[in-house]
C-alpha cells in the first residue's frame, strides 16, 4: 500500500462541534507495507445522524460508511472542475485543505482534519491549465446554408497557441474541421453548409503554448456537442 492508493476516512459529529464520533476507530495503524507504525485515519467527514437514501425513502444513519461518501463526494466535484487531476494531486490537495483539527497536524483522531469541499474544489480550479467556455452558449440549431459562428473564451494558467483552434465536424456521413479565428480571449469558428435538417456532431480542439491539446466537450474526439441544422424558417 502506499499513500495514494487508500484513504482511512474518520467519522465526526457535527451535532457535538465536529468532535471526532465515539464509533470512529482511531490510529495508530501498523498496516504499512513493511509493517512499520504509521498515522491513521487520513482524513475526516461528517458521519453521524447522516441524512440518505434508502430503498423506498430516506433515512439517518451513523457510521464511517457515511463519512466516506462524503469523501467521494468531494472527489467528484474536484474532477468535474479539473478532470486532469491525478490521484496523487486529488489526495494531496484534500489533505491541504483539511481544516485541522484535534492535535497541531496530522494525528491518530482526525488525520490531516475534517475534508473542506469549498477549499479543496477551489484548489482544484486552480490547477486548471486552460478552460473553454461559450460566451453566447452552444447553437442547439446551425443555419443549413453555412455561416453560423461560435465564439469560445478561453481561460487558465496557460495561454492557447496562437492559430491552434479548430472546429471540428461530422454529419450525414461525413466530417471536416474548420480554423477558427483568434479574438481578444478567446477564438471564432463558422460552421459549414449542411443538409438541411442534418444531424451536426461538433467538438472545438486549442493547443495551449506547452503543447497541450484541450477539447470541448473534454472527452471529444470520442464526445461531441449537437446540433441541428435548420433554417428556423417555416414554410406553410
Amino acid at each position: 500500500l502506499d499513500d495514494f492508493r487508500n484513504m482511512a476516512v474518520a467519522a465526526t459529529d457535527p451535532y457535538s462541534g465536529d468532535s471526532i464520533a465515539s464509533f470512529s476507530s482511531r490510529g495508530p495503524t501498523y498496516c504499512t507495507s513493511d509493517g512499520s507504525i504509521a498515522i491513521k485515519p487520513d482524513i475526516a467527514a461528517p458521519g453521524v445522524n447522516t441524512y440518505s437514501s434508502v430503498p423506498g425513502g430516506y433515512s439517518s444513519y451513523s457510521g464511517t460508511s457515511m463519512a466516506s461518501p462524503h469523501v467521494n463526494g468531494v472527489m467528484a466535484l474536484m474532477l468535474s472542475a479539473n478532470p486532469d487531476l491525478t490521484s496523487e494531486q486529488v489526495k494531496t490537495i484534500i489533505y491541504n485543505t483539511a481544516v485541522d483539527m484535534g492535535p497541531s497536524g496530522k494525528d491518530n483522531d482526525f488525520g490531516y482534519g475534517q475534508i473542506d469541499a469549498v477549499a479543496a474544489v477551489e484548489a482544484a480550479l486552480e490547477t486548471v491549465t486552460m478552460t473553454i467556455s461559450y460566451p453566447d452558449g452552444r447553437p442547439e440549431f446551425v443555419d443549413p446554408n453555412g455561416g453560423t459562428s461560435i465564439a469560445i473564451e478561453i481561460s487558465g494558467n496557460v495561454a492557447p497557441q496562437g492559430g491552434s483552434g479548430k472546429l471540428h465536424w461530422s454529419a450525414g456521413g461525413g466530417s471536416g474541421e474548420v480554423a477558427m479565428a483568434d479574438v481578444p480571449g478567446g477564438m471564432v469558428g463558422t460552421f459549414p453548409a449542411f443538409d438541411c435538417g442534418a444531424a451536426v456532431s461538433w467538438y472545438i480542439s486549442v493547443e495551449s503554448v506547452e503543447g497541450d491539446l484541450v477539447y470541448s466537450p473534454y472527452g471529444a474526439p470520442s464526445e461531441s456537442w449537437q446540433s441541428d441544422a435548420w433554417s428556423g424558417i417555416e414554410v406553410a
